[in-house]
């Protein structure tokens, strides 16, 4: 039975979903104030502090290699010979759009959320203003953790009955909503953000401003494919009526997740997992440090000899004293200090918290702490395998997030992208527009086609170097000996090679093998001519857009109405660009503001 509650049900499910919520976010809400310091804010300087900052150390020396730049991506059909064209204006639309919204700026504090419990992103359509874009263009936007709630009877996402989040809107704009449902309108009352809302840093109230806004819960049901609102200050009706959502199969969320943990909607983040043994370090870091604060020298005379006490509180560091009558009846003491024990069990922590973080101290550059370079290259391979399996973590959900992008630009009508890119063959930049819409092909839909991301497109700038350099001197010594060994598949050869370092295309872009005698493949056409050719978009929320020519790049355009069946309706044809469907979520529905 598809699970359908009714608006009270509704909230009761949504009242024991942000109880797990909170459970989870207030240990990485204090992580979060603890890795700042106490210089971040005024009113945290009163707090004790963390002499060692693990959180600090792990994530800026962690987050760099997550890959921090706009990924590019590789768009692979089902059917690769009859569905190849799609998916390269799939591809182009795809990286174009990536640049276009700054995907990877918008994802940085994603992956800090990804370190230190989860990274969750909302996808929607919003309304385009732009002139050189057509009527609608899909967005993805972070939420905070906080913000999110998940069907706490289920211990699987791909299974749970729904998932939503909150968020806030100001009055005005709610009530003038024409979808807003009249009794719950005539009860509405603005509403006070409580502690939990605020944040790891306890902003100002918004009513301390004279702010009047309301708090709206939206829930995506996945049995029934509906987006349903409910407000906190009326808990018997929903805001809105309840619309279908529009969008990917997988619903509007995407989830960044470090480790899996078995029976539980909620992963185990980095920092989580290695937080007991951070805070047992800092506390016997901060006595080691009281106790160092505590040590004094002090020097014990006779009693009968006062001005061989005063001399020695007068004396400056260095200074030799002449006192009449000295014998020798002194003595010079320290008194507290830190004691050789906490020296030994300071660092036994240590070891242990680098020990399951993987974060040696080597690894973090101190190569004096290594007694042999054997001892540092383990300690690094150890790290890099614990950073590989994160990175795939985050390449995988990239990947699942684009997925959803792409849904949208695949079926979506009104989509309009200027593109461009190297042509493979001539080496030139070649550019176009792509039209999303509705595909003419037989038998194509979005689920034929997957989206991967290039390997080295999200490492670092040194990595990606390194990696095409390593790529270029194999093909360099493979391709002098092609012609002497012909019963040798070397394009083949060389695309596993290219595989292995994430650049699947670049032997067919490098190679011409039609002049070689040995070996040939079947003419490939620039798919770059089913880009769309050179032309003017239609102002965003404008009049209907053009279609392009078929084959000609650059050539004659002319208009045809609305739904007309041409040969182009298929991916880099345009469609109805007067604004999104009645079915499409508008932002304000889906918490975008």
């Amino acid at each position: 039975m598809a699970f359908n509650p009714s608006t009270e049900d509704l909230w009761l499910e949504i009242q024991a979903a942000l109880e797990e919520t909170n459970q989870h976010v207030e240990p990485a809400e204090d992580i979060l104030r603890r890795l700042t310091g106490r210089w971040y804010r005024t009113d945290m300087r009163q707090t004790d502090p963390d002499p060692e900052n693990f959180g600090y150390a792990f994530m800026s020396n962690i987050l760099p290699q997550l890959g921090m730049a706009n990924p590019e991506v590789r768009v692979k059909p089902a059917r690769v010979i009859g569905h190849r064209t799609i998916g390269q204006a799939m591809r182009d639309g795809l990286n174009s759009w990536l640049g276009d919204v700054r995907f990877g700026q918008k994802h940085e504090t994603v992956y800090v959320d990804f370190l230190r419990i989860r990274g969750i992103t909302l996808h929607y359509l919003d309304e385009e203003t732009r002139f050189s874009r057509g009527a609608v263009t899909p967005q993805v936007k972070r939420l905070a953790p906080r913000q999110v709630y998940i069907d706490s009877l289920e211990g699987d996402l791909d299974l749970v009955a729904f998932i939503g989040h909150w968020y806030w809107v100001d009055e005005d704009d709610l009530l003038a909503d024409m979808r807003i449902d009249p009794e719950v309108k005539a009860a509405l009352i603005p509403q006070d953000d409580s502690d939990e809302t605020k944040g790891a840093f306890k902003k100002k109230s918004h009513t301390e401003v004279n702010r009047k806004r309301v708090k709206i819960y939206s829930t995506w049901i996945r049995t029934t494919n509906m987006i349903r609102w409910i407000a906190d200050c009326d808990k018997t009706r929903d805001v809105f009526p309840p619309t279908k959502f529009y969008g990917p199969p997988s619903g509007p969320y995407q989830f960044y997740d470090a480790y899996p943990v078995p029976d539980q909607t909620w992963p185990l983040s980095p920092l989580i997992a290695v937080e007991d043994q951070n805070r047992d370090l800092n506390i016997h870091a901060l006595a080691m440090g009281r106790s160092a604060a505590r040590r004094k020298t002090i020097g014990l005379v006779e009693a009968n000899n006062p001005d061989l006490g005063q001399k020695l509180v007068e004396a400056r560091d260095g200074e030799i004293l002449a006192v009449k009558g000295i014998t020798g009846n002194h003595v010079i003491i320290d008194l507290g200090g830190v004691r050789p024990e906490q020296y030994q069990y300071s660092e036994f922590i240590r070891n242990r918290l680098d020990r399951v973080s993987g974060l040696t101290a080597t690894v973090q550059g101190m190569v004096g702490q290594a007694e042999t370079a054997t001892e540092a290259q383990i300690a690094s391979q150890a790290l890099a395998g614990r950073v590989g399996f994160l990175k795939m973590a985050v390449k995988r959900a990239t990947g699942e997030s684009l997925d959803r992008i792409g849904w949208y630009l695949y079926n979506t009508e009104g989509i309009i992208i200027p593109v461009n890119r190297r042509d493979p063959y001539t080496g030139e930049q070649i550019e176009g527009v792509f039209f999303g819409g509705p595909i003419g092909a037989e038998g194509a839909s979005w689920d034929d086609f997957d989206v991967e991301i290039e390997l080295n497109t999200m490492q670092r700038e040194m990595q990606s170097r390194k990696d095409m350099l390593e790529f270029y001197q194999i093909f360099m010594g493979i391709v002098p000996i092609m012609v002497a060994y012909p019963w040798v598949r070397w394009m083949n050869v060389l695309r596993d090679v290219a595989i292995s370092y994430g650049m699947e295309d670049k032997p067919d872009e490098w190679v011409i093998p039609e002049l070689f005698g040995a070996f040939s493949q079947p003419p490939q056409y620039p798919v770059s001519q089913l880009m769309g050719g050179m032309q003017v978009p239609p102002r965003g929320q404008g009049t209907q857009g053009r279609q392009p020519s078929v084959w000609t790049p650059g050539g004659q355009q002319t208009s045809q109405p609305p739904g007309a069946q041409t040969p182009q309706n298929r991916v880099g044809s345009t469609g109805r660009v007067g604004g999104p469907r009645p079915q499409q979520a508008q932002p304000m529905g889906m918490g975008v503001n």
